[in-house]
């Protein structure tokens, strides 16, 4: 028997793009504001600016991190993992949208950066990602997300888990992911994701994962 597993339009968006999902997910994550970009074509720098004002004036922070609704430009281009707050924000916002191209999605997210915990793991530095999955709004499975050997580093405490699977509750989805990570201040959500989309950790247990979707789902 095969089961597809699919959400409409409007909750497969309120998981992924970022804004919709944050006020869920606010208690455990940093500070984020983000614009929304009409047409890649015809954006900016004077898009941006109120959002740069309310960063340098009200958040005091040092960096940011900046991200379309959906993914980060990381695979191509770091720049734009932390930026020094004094940078001129607006213009590097206009080249993220030109970065991400055809991928870019929707707007652009300006997060404050978070200095995240890293560990030696199979001789290698590496951070501390987990991936949760939830089924009907139960925790299935926890795993290291980050290529992180396991017994390496500390897994999510209970308290940051069951802040997920509240958030997960709130936006409503029955099969939905959250990645956490072990930041130098205590952990961090990073995002949601629609399960159906959403890739395996690196080390998943792949049969034990459809075991417990037909479970919650048979």
């Amino acid at each position: 028997m095969c089961t597809w597993l699919c959400h409409r339009r409007s909750m497969s968006e309120r998981m992924h793009y970022y804004p919709n999902a944050f006020p869920a997910l606010a208690s455990i994550s940093p500070r984020a504001l983000w614009v929304a970009v009409g047409s890649p074509d015809t954006v900016c720098a004077c898009d941006f600016h109120a959002a740069e004002q309310v960063i340098r004036n009200d958040w005091q922070a040092r960096f940011v991190l900046l991200k379309d609704y959906v993914k980060s430009a990381k695979d191509c281009d770091q720049r734009f993992m932390k930026v020094e707050v004094e940078q001129d924000l607006a213009d590097l916002a206009c080249d993220l949208v030109a970065t991400r191209g055809r991928r870019f999605n929707r707007g652009v997210v300006f997060k404050e950066w978070v200095p995240l915990v890293h560990y030696s793991s199979g001789g290698r530095p590496v951070t501390n990602e987990w991936r949760l999955v939830f089924a009907n709004g139960a925790l299935i499975s926890a795993d290291p997300n980050s290529f992180q050997e396991a017994g390496d580093c500390a897994e999510p405490p209970p308290q940051i888990v069951s802040a997920a699977q509240e958030a997960v509750l709130k936006i409503g989805s029955p099969y939905m992911t959250v990645d956490l990570a072990e930041g130098e201040d205590g952990w961090i959500a990073l995002e949601t994701g629609d399960g159906g989309v959403s890739g395996p950790a690196p080390s998943q247990d792949l049969e034990q994962h459809w075991a417990a979707l037909a479970k919650s789902f048979g």
